[in-house]
């Protein structure tokens, strides 16, 4: 039967006889003149009495409006055949229709019928009209009938070259002196008056919602453009919950656009989410990605996230909308009626009030602050940046350093992020990280584009107000005492000799030390340098003879990210008894705050630092 229909994509389609229905070659067929005039005669008619139902025996959409999607409910309470009569409209080749009708099962939600462009014929006298006639048989049961009317566009995704052609004709067929040759506002208007969709039967068919949907447990439903919705849910046991969500996935950045997931509120990870491997085409536009399917969850608390970007969502779509358009968004249930009161409302308080933010962040910046935490613990890290995909880089990105060894604990990476919604350039992180007791210092750096506060150069992330850095309690019963944001001046890693760093361009920077017996001391220097040589670097002099007892170059240096003139040294080396003198020497470009390629991955560290090494260091 119809019910068991899936939806395949216009390119895998082929002719047939689906969904039941009856093969057209049953009777003889009325001239393509004849249906026009049928067409015309049934749409005037019909306009009149609207989307109802006419003595229990006919269920009919007309008067659609050159784009619009109209629906209309029935029931049909004993197993019957209909006939289905629709005019709706498609391009010249007959490949792909704008304009057209289908039936779902109101309570499986799955296809049962759609007007396939195989299986119409165009009217005469007109280039786009098509028109369907057949047979359907469908079991008793709740159904919706659909109609949907758009513009032939680019945003389709299935238009022919010869047909967008047509589109781009000059201001003669915009004002429709050939007739039906340009889909453009005026010629959809007088097309649209002929759509329609005629179901009739000699049983019985009862209009309206014999079936009402049973609202979700948890759900997100209709959410505009550039939406950032969330929905948290707790379960007081392991369950098995049905999930229904669609979206949309763009092809060129091979990523949705519109989508949702599901998060363990405890750890940040995420459980579920919607990918292009398991959800299936949702019908209309093949962007329109359904996920329709069971899994199964722990007791704990979630979080449910939808989000969409500034185009194509429920009464707002841009090409052809989904099969089931009433359930646009994200829908969250107990497979298990009896489990029903199992499942919760969740708030999620832990995000309400950051202990430290870098957020609104602009272009070329970099910020930091400092924070001390009295014993080791949790702490949620939630990041939104820009990535560079050509570089295969972060572009925009936060790091936490552990100011005792000057060692990064955590840092934001294309393999660590995930999709932040909008371009596909913008990611996030969101989870939870251990940290030790001490002292640590965040940072986040920008380059010179897409930014909250310099302006986006492609579509936001969607959450754009956090863009930067956050840190929050990494646990419900977190203890808010054990943090305190402190000033950076005021701390004093513990075994730093010398720092010398953020150093800017044309600079020449000179600090003291003094070693009371021999000691293995470690430097850690980045500067700028290729194999002939380095032009920003340090280096140590003893202070008593002026010998040079320890340069950076090029020789002991490795990469230090972004650019390849970016080089890095961290080595450990004994020093005797006595005074020191630390120089560190910029030239005009290429230093911290002014770069003239791509940033070192630590551009604060640009400059040297001595510390006193570990025992166990080499």
């Amino acid at each position: 039967m119809c019910n068991s229909v899936h939806r395949r994509t216009r390119h895998e389609r082929t002719a047939g006889n689906p969904c039941g229905c009856k093969g057209r070659s049953d009777g003889p067929r009325a001239h393509p003149g004849q249906h026009l005039l049928q067409s015309v005669s049934l749409a005037v008619f019909w306009a009149a009495l609207s989307v109802r139902a006419l003595g229990g025996t006919a269920i009919s959409i007309d008067d659609v409006g050159p784009t619009g999607l109209e629906k209309a409910s029935f029931v049909v309470p004993n197993g019957l055949d209909v006939h289905i009569e629709a005019v709706g409209a498609g391009t010249k080749s007959g490949d792909y229709l704008f304009a057209y009708a289908w039936i779902i099962d109101a309570k499986s939600r799955e296809l049962v019928w759609s007007m396939e462009e195989e299986g119409t014929e165009p009217v005469r006298g007109s280039k786009w009209l098509r028109r369907y006639e057949d047979d359907l048989s469908l079991q008793r049961g709740a159904y919706e009938l659909h109609f949907y009317s758009g513009p032939l566009s680019f945003f389709s995704g299935n238009s022919s070259s010869d047909d967008l052609g047509d589109l781009l004709k000059g201001s003669g067929d915009w004002l429709g002196n050939n007739k039906d040759s340009w889909v453009g506002d005026s010629r959809l208007r007088g097309l649209s008056k002929k759509y329609h969709v005629l179901v009739t039967s000699d049983g019985e068919l009862k209009e309206g919602d014999g079936l009402p949907r049973p609202p979700a447990a948890v759900s997100i439903l209709h959410p505009g453009n550039d939406a950032y919705e969330q929905s948290g849910f707790s379960l007081s046991q392991e369950m098995e919950l049905d999930v229904y969500a669609l979206g949309e996935y763009s092809e060129a950045s091979e990523v949705f656009v519109d989508w949702g997931w599901i998060m363990d509120a405890r750890t940040r990870r995420r459980v579920w989410e919607m990918d292009h491997d398991n959800t299936d085409d949702a019908g209309g536009a093949d962007k329109n990605r359904r996920f329709h399917d069971r899994i199964t969850l722990p007791k704990g608390d979630y979080i449910a996230y939808y989000v969409s970007d500034d185009s194509h969502t429920y009464d707002d779509w841009n090409a052809a909308p989904p099969y089931d358009p009433e359930a646009w968004g994200l829908q969250i249930s107990p497979a298990n009626p009896g489990d029903k009161g199992k499942i919760t409302p969740y708030k999620d308080t832990r995000s309400d009030h950051p202990l430290l933010k870098l957020t609104g962040i602009g272009d070329h910046e970099l910020r930091s602050a400092a924070f001390e935490l009295s014993r080791p613990a949790p702490l949620r890290l939630y990041a939104i940046g820009e990535y560079d995909r050509y570089g295969e880089r972060m572009a925009d990105y936060g790091w936490v350093v552990h100011l005792s060894d000057n060692r990064k604990v955590w840092t934001m990476s294309g393999d660590n992020t995930s999709p932040a919604g909008g371009a596909a350039k913008n990611r996030q992180f969101d989870g939870v990280v251990d940290f030790d007791a001490g002292d640590y210092v965040v940072y986040y750096t920008s380059d010179g584009s897409h930014s909250y506060g310099g302006g986006w150069n492609a579509s936001p992330p969607h959450d754009q107000k956090a863009y930067g850095i956050s840190v929050y309690p990494g646990t419900p019963d977190f203890d808010p005492s054990i943090f305190r944001e402190v000033d950076q001046e005021s701390i004093h890693p513990p075994g730093v000799l010398v720092s010398i760093t953020s150093v800017g361009n044309d600079k020449q920077v000179e600090k003291h030390f003094t070693l009371g017996s021999p000691t293995r001391v470690r430097v850690h220097a980045e500067g700028e340098g290729t194999r002939g040589g380095m032009v920003d670097y340090g280096w140590i002099e003893d202070r008593t003879t002026g010998d040079v007892v320890w340069e950076m170059t090029y020789r002991k240096t490795s990469h230090a990210g972004g650019a390849e003139k970016n080089r890095l040294v961290d080595q450990v080396i004994l020093l005797d008894k006595g005074e020191y003198v630390v120089h560190y020497e910029t030239d005009d470009s290429h230093g911290f705050g002014d770069w003239n390629a791509d940033p070192p991955d630590d551009p604060m560290a640009w400059g040297i630092t001595v510390t006193k090494a570990d025992k166990d260091s080499n």
